[in-house]
């Protein structure tokens, strides 16, 4: 029987019991009823609208009759076919009798469907409830046929022999015509599964997909079956076997996550309004009534739960009844009232006759007294209101013209009976779930119920969802009379809280999974336990026993789980066709839209709808509460509107047919960019998704490019990598346009870098020189070499840096690209210089300054100057040092002739560096001063910082560490503005070092362990070529916090570091380094053993200052460091009571440090 034909036989019942129910509760349940058949008339109306083609998630139920063939070839026909139809009408019952539709048959097969044509918030229970009346209706047809004359005993051994196997699943399908035919069925993955798992399922079982036992396992008992492979799948499946229904259920104890049980969060307030509530109806013996209202999800039944629980912890017993009203059951009149004394009395849907008339009978008896004649008939009166199928029908009345006096009898005695157990009692506690779906004859008897909270104790409390003004009925928002209590969504600071709470076996929780599970759930605290349970279930948080990991490479999206899927389906599917649709329009503008948008979408429709329909639409969508009009719109003559809920945008979205969605994002991209005028750059990334998904490749790809730089220009680093990646994606197929590619590439390249994202810069500038090769490009090559050879200094990988030198070096030869030439040169000699081949890198450097000379950009020539000073400086070969310097100065007074503003600068910060690595320091100050002025007056925020840096530099070499903090503060203020990672990294470092000198080891500690991060983060760097240093400054940091133990970890990690670059001054830095952890950790870390050699502090001080003596030739440029180390070796000796040692070490150290100008710290 389908749900159309139920409404009207209720209809029909109805009117033959207006005698005994009165007109008032006839009439108004009527009404009810005739809403809803017109709610489903309209639905169905709006299911033929768009029968050509649906997308939606539905329950899939395939069964099968087995033993059928074994009895064919003994049975005639005839009876074959007779006994079948007749078992067919009543399977095909068990579907529809729970709203399901038949899909198809196939032989021995039924295909059934719960979720189209009208989906409703518990299609998988309902697929189950089915499932299970046609295997008890296949039991009961056998018997009743055994036990029958009319088939020979060869014939009932075939009928014994039948069973059924039913799969169900649920998931999205499409549905809509197939072939050239009207037949309109489903199709998807989804389907196939469910017609597997019927297959795979034993005779009389009934197997379940994982999906589905997420919808539906708080309300069945099932046995899980493990993991089960499914033709057609290459990962097997969760598979369950259902065993039958749970007992009625009000509220299970805390719903949780893989066993990690949650406190409710929040809601303070009103759990005290509950407790107030009946501590003051004890007190006063006066009840009363009250409704929370909520949307679903937000914790409405588990405020009533904790509530619940305090009142079983309190000193004086309080009887609770619950009911719950199911949206199946809605149409029954009076099912809430029968689920409440249902629940109570334990009295079960199977349960015979006699049995259920005891268990009422029994139950009222132990509150009003003893058994006798006037209970059983209070009790009949009741149960023949309610519905109940007892063996005692009261019928005297009805034929003496009293029947109407049944139902206010009825009343009175379900009055009484609440207050007398009141009478008995302190209070007594009614609870009831789900208001929004009770038939009107309950709503009628509790609001007569009402006046007796004014007699006695008896608290009335009522949970519904808001008013929800859909065609043909709804929810009714405040059904009861009283007070209300309105439950809103979480505040941030609470969902974070709730998050907290259910991940607590992480251990720890990003910042990305967070925010990834609030932004969907917005507050919600159903949404955000079923989110998590999504990604356990998706494998990107695995749920061990004691603790949980997070799988970080998967954390990308979350999909909306299948149970809020049905709730938000359900809501969409009672939407009038005009307003689905323009739902569905809006949805793909985006979770913000704006009405002359949709105008104009529905306007070009195949089936059109006019601006003033539309608007209809909208204000009938804003009344439900699907979605609110913003204050502002950004867009002159248009009006903004917001979904209510991201998950409800992203449901609505989806339910958009795939072949439709391009044609949709075209409309909206060519609305957006005409809106956006010569402002289209704002918009660009949002124009750009747009022509994406409307496969209008190119014209995204530059949309993208577009957005990238404004990004770029705004300081928005990793949003310009996002949408130049999102450019390059869509360009990868389309060689034509290599000269595009290539430029992107490179861009992404030099962000990459600035993010210290090395590993990915490399690939990208791999990418680049592939690209370049199969276009024949040359100096593209070239210079795609030249970008990795950065990368790989970056890295300190020297042998690979030189092999992209080398190749940067021979591809722009070829084509006579000189200045990119020169660079690859310069990345030469660097990689010779770090492997120890002085002379060909010299002989490089050399190649690389004659040719800058002859070309006519200052700043790569100035690059050249610096690059010689530096290598001789290294080597200690101070008289070329003097020479390249006078070249830098006679450079920068042609620069500030010519007034080129951005080489001069460049020329004097060059001059300002490399006086500050020959000690200089005051004429590392007036060139690195001169050369901020010239910055600021150009605004280059990077080169300001950097110069701010090396303004720190300076003071800190000095051992004026107290003035570089200043210098480095300014300095990571503007890189931090700027989102250049890379800069970040390099301040950091050395405001470390400052705060170390200046014994702020907290302070030093945080601002180093920043960088350890990023340095330790192998995925993203491979390799730094300054974290030997940072390692010894996380070191001193623990030293000084007095942590020797992670000190000497840290130290330890710099020295083999050091030894793997092999690099002698990060060598003679990390000896320093355990030198000071040894000197001043104590015994208990205490020899060191390096390589089976034990080493003391001394031992440690004596390496590092060897290995200075050799550095930049032991000349003045290694001095500081000297000085350092013999300084603090001084000390040293001098707590081991070593005086004359102490005195000769720290003699030598004033020394050098007088020569260089250099302030040493007190002993």
């Amino acid at each position: 029987m389908s749900e159309q034909e139920q409404l009207q036989q209720a209809i029909s019942s109805l009117e033959e019991q207006r005698v005994i129910l009165g007109d008032a509760v006839v009439d108004t349940t009527i009404a009810a009823l005739q809403e809803r058949l017109a709610q489903f008339d309209q639905a169905t109306q709006n299911y033929h609208a768009v029968r050509t083609a649906q997308r939606k998630q539905v329950s899939i139920l395939f069964a099968n009759i087995t033993g059928i063939n074994t009895g064919t070839d003994s049975l005639p026909d005839t009876n074959i076919l007779n006994i079948m139809n007749v078992l067919w009408r009543r399977l095909d019952s068990a579907i529809t009798n729970q709203d399901g539709t038949i899909d198809k048959h196939m032989g021995e097969a039924v295909m059934g469907l719960f979720g189209a044509p009208v989906a409703h918030e518990d299609d998988a229970e309902r697929a189950l409830r089915a499932a299970l009346q046609m295997r008890a209706a296949l039991s009961d047809f056998v018997s009743e046929r055994v036990g029958t004359d009319e088939l020979t005993e060869t014939e009932l051994a075939h009928l014994r022999g039948l069973q059924i196997r039913i799969g169900i699943n649920t998931g999205p399908v499409m549905l809509g015509r197939v072939g050239s035919g009207e037949e309109f069925t489903v199709i998807g993955d989804a389907v196939n599964v469910a017609s597997r798992l019927e297959k795979s399922a034993p005779p009389g079982g009934i197997l379940i997909a994982h999906d589905t036992y997420m919808l539906v396992h708080d309300r069945f008992n099932v046995e899980p079956l493990g993991l089960v492979n499914i033709r057609g799948r290459s990962e097997p499946i969760q598979v369950y076997l259902v065993l039958g229904i749970k007992p009625r259920l009000f509220y299970a104890s805390g719903r949780g996550v893989e066993g990690v049980e949650t406190r409710m969060v929040g809601r303070v307030a009103e759990l005290q309004q509950l407790k107030d509530m009946l501590q003051q109806a004890v007190e006063d013996r006066v009840g009363q009534i009250l409704t929370i209202t909520g949307d679903a999800g937000v914790g409405k039944s588990r405020l009533v739960h904790e509530f619940n629980n305090w009142v079983r912890a309190l000193p004086y017993e309080v009887p609770v009844f619950k009911g719950r009203t199911y949206q199946q059951i809605s149409q029954l009149p009076f099912g809430l009232i029968r689920d409440i004394l249902a629940t109570y009395f334990e009295i079960q849907d199977n349960d015979p006759p006699a049995i259920a008339e005891e268990k009422l009978v029994q139950g009222m008896g132990q509150f009003i007294g003893q058994e006798n004649d006037d209970i059983r008939m209070r009790a009949n009166v009741i149960g023949q209101l309610i519905g109940l199928d007892l063996t005692t029908k009261v019928q005297s009345l009805g034929q003496t013209g009293e029947a109407p006096q049944l139902r206010a009898a009825a009343y009175e005695y379900l009055a009484t009976f609440f207050e007398v157990i009141a009478a008995h009692n302190s209070a007594v506690l009614l609870f009831l779930e789900d208001l929004h779906w009770a038939d009107e004859a309950s709503l009628d008897f509790l609001r007569y119920l009402a006046d007796s909270c004014s007699k006695a104790p008896l608290l009335i409390i009522g949970v519904t969802r808001p008013q929800d003004s859909q065609t043909g009925g709804g929810y009714r928002e405040r059904p009861l009379p009283g007070k209300n209590i309105q439950i809103d969504n979480l505040s941030p600071d609470e969902s974070q809280q709730l998050v907290v709470e259910i991940l607590q076996k992480l251990p720890e929780i990003p910042a990305d999974l967070s925010d990834l599970i609030l932004q969907q759930a917005e507050g919600n605290p159903f949404y955000v336990e079923e989110l998590i349970k999504v990604l356990i279930e998706d494998g990107v948080i695995i749920a061990g026993q004691d603790q949980w990991q997070l799988r970080r490479n998967q954390l990308t999206e979350v999909r909306v789980p299948p149970n809020i899927t049905s709730v938000l389906q359900g809501r969409l599917d009672r939407l009038t066709n005009m307003e689905r649709v323009t739902l569905q329009r809006a949805a793909v503008v985006g979770r913000v839209f704006w009405d002359t948008a949709v105008f104009q979408m529905n306007a070009a429709a195949d089936e059109p709808l006019d601006p003033n329909q539309t608007r209809t639409a909208l204000q009938a969508l804003e009344k439900r509460e699907m979605i609110f009009r913003r204050q502002s719109s950004g867009f002159a003559g248009t009006n903004a509107y917001l979904f209510k809920h991201a998950i409800l945008h992203q449901i609505t979205y989806e339910s958009v047919l795939l072949r439709a969605r391009p044609i949709y994002h075209k409309q909206v991209a060519d609305w957006l960019a005409q809106q956006s005028g010569e402002r289209i750059s704002e918009y660009a990334s949002t124009i750009a998704e747009h022509y994406e998904l409307a496969e209008e490749k190119s014209t995204a790809a530059e949309l993208y490019e577009m957005a990238a730089q404004r990004a770029e220009d705004t300081f928005n680093n990793e949003m310009a990598t996002v949408y130049y990646c999102r450019s390059l994606a869509l360009l990868t197929e389309m060689p034509h346009y290599a000269i595009w590619q290539l430029r992107l590439q490179e861009d992404l390249g030099e962000l990459l870098l600035q993010q210290a994202r090395l590993v990915e810069a490399a690939q990208t500038y791999m990418t680049m020189r592939f690209t370049a090769e199969e276009d024949g490009d040359l100096l593209l090559q070239a210079r795609a070499w030249n970008g990795l050879a950065e990368i790989q200094e970056y890295q300190a990988d020297y042998v690979s840096m030189l092999e992209s030198a080398q190749q940067a070096e021979r591809v722009s030869w070829l084509v006579n690209a000189e200045s990119t030439w020169v660079r690859a040169m310069l990345h030469k000699s660097t990689a010779l210089l770090h492997q120890g081949d002085l002379e060909m890198a010299l002989l490089a450097t050399y190649r690389a300054l004659e040719t800058a000379q002859r070309l006519d950009e200052p700043e790569l020539l100035t690059l050249c100057l610096r690059q010689s000073c530096d290598q001789h400086i290294r080597i200690g070969r101070y008289r070329p040092v003097e020479q390249y310097l006078a070249q830098l100065k006679g450079q920068s007074a042609l620069l500030d002739r010519l007034d080129n503003r951005p080489a001069l600068a460049l020329a004097n910060r060059a001059l300002g560096e490399i006086n500050k690595r020959l000690g200089r320091f005051d004429k590392a100050l007036h060139w690195l001063l001169a050369a901020m002025k010239i910055y600021r007056e150009l605004e280059d925020q990077l080169a300001i910082g950097q110069t701010l840096n090396l303004l720190g530099e300076t003071s800190r070499l000095r051992g004026q560490s107290g003035a570089a903090v200043p210098f480095y503060r300014k300095a990571l203020a503007i890189v931090n503005g700027l989102d250049n990672q890379l800069e970040i990294m390099k301040v950091r470092t050395n405001l470390g070092a400052a705060l170390v000198d200046l014994g702020s080891y907290d302070a030093a500690e945080r601002s180093v362990r920043l960088v350890v991060q990023m340095v330790e983060n192998f995925a993203k760097m491979a390799g730094w070529y300054d974290s030997p240093r940072v390692y010894i400054y996380q070191a001193l940091a623990y030293l000084g916090k007095g942590q020797p133990e992670l000190a000497l970890r840290f130290a330890n990690r710099a020295h083999r570091k050091a030894a793997m670059q092999e690099s002698e001054t990060a060598l003679g830095f990390a000896w320093y380094g355990l030198a000071c952890v040894l000197a001043q950790g104590g015994e208990g870390i205490r020899p060191l053993q390096i390589d089976n050699i034990a080493y003391t502090a001394s031992d440690c001080f004596a390496e590092s200052l060897r290995l200075y003596s050799t550095v930049n030739g032991g000349g003045v440029a290694s001095a500081r460091d000297q000085a350092r180390t013999l300084w603090t070796w001084a000390a040293h000796e001098a707590a081991v009571g070593n005086k004359s040692q102490s005195e000769r070490l720290s003699q030598h150290a004033q020394e050098l440090a007088d020569a260089q100008g250099i302030q040493l710290p007190e002993l």
